[in-house]
């Protein structure tokens, strides 16, 4: 509802713009869904406002422009019908009608005066010499089809209801008694005993027989299905494998620092002691101090107050606010306070290093370093561009390996996790293992695929040389694999009767400490927690929900994967709204959201009351059934 109390204050321009467009609706087939009902038929009446289907027609078109502008040109009648845009508009007239009743009944009245104004504060609507440009005003209201009367009238009732609207919303204060129930609701904590029981920790499971075996491999057969496997071939090319056979000659080092003498130029810096301080007063007594002392440090500590350290400062590297008054000190110096969007700063110099160049020795490692990363690069890029016309030439593999010198891996078979048949990983780890798994299941038996990158300089290529088809293993295959399925469910069921019999003890008062003893039983608190607090992440997800709406001796009970969890409330501890913790802003900024949504549905509630509203609903479903 809130949202279209928004609508209801767009400003004129754009509803004019809307206007503008009313004529041109007729070639887009919109009038059509109308053109079957008589114009002053009425499809609702609020209070004592009829609207009528000419109003609703004239309405509707300026809304689908605004669905066409949303959802493109091509958003039809139809889809306009399937979302539901004709009752929404209705909706909305009737919303505006009583908005307009109820101004008139408060004797709300928005003068023309205050329109023009507003209206003369758009720098659109001003001439070069910045006068209101009424020319221009009438240009529009021409085009929109409209006369000044029309606007005004349109103008001051949307003025009117917004100014409702306003009010309601500026009123929307939280009271306090509101605040300090939904905290203490909210914020109570709850503490559970928490007793875990392993499946695997329960007594007296019967060895299984074969028939029972070979029953339950029958009646679960599709779970012991061997996967998938592929054979692949992934050849790999490392940025280190290109980088071992680049050199870089003294000769080629001594030609870079020669073409980049400009960037041997090492600029003027300066190394710094600085304080940043949020209140003027006190930077001022540190610089002043500081000053005195010639120790910025020293007047810092002393005001408890951590100065920093930078070194080698250069005037692209400091806030430009500082960069004046910094470069100006001399050694030794202290600036007094500056403003920054930081807060003060006082600054001391220490030391300044002059400019200067380096020397051919002072940057051969650098120079050394950045020319064998540009030739990796270009080599790389080389390689990469010749794999793939390769590739793209249905080149074997193994051929381009050779051209390219390539690392080239095998495997016999491997499933789409990357194991072998066994069920364990191959002894050779799979390079870049993610995406070339992933590269292989999207290929068919002898496909190459295309270059793959991990993002970190290294190159792969995947073949797939043979697929073998997921099949169902034989009794005596998955036999392992079964008796452990087998095992599995059966422990699941006796720790299931194991834990609702704990359940039942604990609802009848027992303590949960007397099943600390038990084989595979694990007994603790759980962390207080309360609906504005992060839930304990030890617990099954599911019973987190439950939480808050347990009794104190409530008991749930959880099965998660190899184990069940019972849990019971032991106690819930209030909040004191007089000492709140931080947890309570969640409470006012939650009420500050949605108390003025609330009051505005309570409001339009109150008009539905005073301006009852009647809908020709055959009338409106004949209408939403044509176009």
């Amino acid at each position: 509802m809130l949202q279209s109390m928004r609508n209801l204050t767009k400003s004129w321009i754009f509803k004019s713009l809307m206007f503008l467009l009313v004529i041109s609706f007729s070639i887009w087939g919109i009038g059509d869904m109308f053109r079957s009902n008589p114009a002053t038929r009425v499809v609702a009446s609020v209070g004592k406002v009829k609207i009528q289907v000419q109003e609703l027609e004239r309405r509707f078109q300026t809304e689908m422009q605004e669905a066409r502008a949303a959802f493109g040109p091509e958003f039809s009648i139809a889809q306009a019908r399937q979302a539901g845009l004709l009752d929404r508009t209705l909706a909305l007239m009737i919303q505006e009608s009583q908005f307009d009743q109820d101004a008139a009944r408060l004797g709300i009245n928005v003068p023309r005066d205050l329109i023009l104004q507003t209206l003369a504060q758009e720098p659109k609507f001003r001439t070069p010499e910045g006068k209101f440009n009424v020319a221009l005003l009438h240009q529009l209201l021409g085009r929109a089809g409209l006369n000044e009367e029309m606007f005004f009238d349109l103008e001051t009732r949307s003025e009117a209801r917004k100014a409702i609207a306003d009010v309601i919303m500026a009123s929307a204060q939280t009271p306090q008694i509101m605040t300090n129930t939904l905290y203490q609701a909210r914020g109570a904590k709850r503490i559970l005993e928490v007793i875990t029981l392993r499946n695997d920790s329960v007594k007296g499971l019967k060895p299984a027989t074969d028939d029972e075996l070979q029953t339950y491999y029958k009646e679960h057969e599709a779970d012991f299905m061997a996967p998938e496997y592929r054979g692949i071939t992934i050849a790999h090319l490392t940025s280190e494998d290109i980088t071992k056979d680049i050199t870089v000659s003294d000769e080629d080092i001594q030609k870079s620092y020669d073409e980049r003498a400009a960037e041997m130029v090492v600029p003027e810096s300066r190394d710094l002691v600085q304080v940043v301080l949020q209140d003027e007063a006190k930077a001022k007594s540190i610089a002043e101090t500081a000053s005195t002392l010639r120790s910025l440090p020293q007047a810092a500590k002393a005001k408890g107050v951590t100065p920093i350290t930078m070194n080698k400062i250069d005037a692209k590297a400091i806030l430009p606010e500082l960069s004046a008054a910094v470069f100006a000190l001399k050694q030794g110096d202290v600036t007094a306070p500056i403003k920054s969007s930081l807060g003060w700063h006082i600054v001391q110099l220490n030391k300044i290093h002059e400019k200067n160049t380096l020397t051919l020795d002072q940057a051969k490692d650098d120079l050394r370093k950045t020319l064998q990363e540009e030739r990796t690069g270009d080599m790389i890029a080389k390689t990469i561009n010749q794999l793939d016309d390769a590739i793209a030439g249905n080149q074997p593999l193994e051929d381009i390996a050779n051209t390219l010198r390539l690392r080239l891996t095998r495997y016999a078979a491997l499933d789409a996790t990357g194991k072998l048949p066994n069920g364990t990983a191959p002894k050779e780890a799979i390079p870049a293992k993610e995406i070339t798994l992933a590269s292989a299941q999207s290929l068919d038996a002898g496909e190459t695929g295309q270059v793959l990158e991990d993002g970190k300089g290294n190159y792969y290529v995947v073949r797939v040389d043979q697929v073998t088809p997921s099949q169902t293993r034989t009794y005596a295959e998955a036999k392992d694999q079964v008796l452990a399925a087998w095992t599995e469910e059966k422990l699941f069921a006796k720790a299931a009767a194991v834990a609702e019999d704990i359940a039942k003890q604990l609802r009848e008062g027992k303590s949960a400490t007397s099943f600390a003893s038990m084989p595979g039983v694990d007994v603790r608190l759980s962390k207080p927690m309360s609906i504005l607090s992060a839930p304990d992440k030890a617990l099954p997800p599911e019973i987190i929900p439950q939480v808050t709406h347990m009794k104190k001796g409530d008991v749930t009970l959880a099965a998660r994967q190899g184990k069940h969890t019972i849990v019971r409330l032991a106690d819930i501890v209030p909040v004191d709204p007089q000492k709140p913790e931080s947890s309570r802003l969640k409470i006012v900024d939650d009420l500050r959201k949605k108390l003025p949504d609330n009051m505005i549905e309570q409001y339009i509630g109150y008009m539905n009351t005073l301006f009852p509203q009647q809908i020709d609903m055959e009338l409106l479903t004949s209408l939403k059934s044509q176009g």
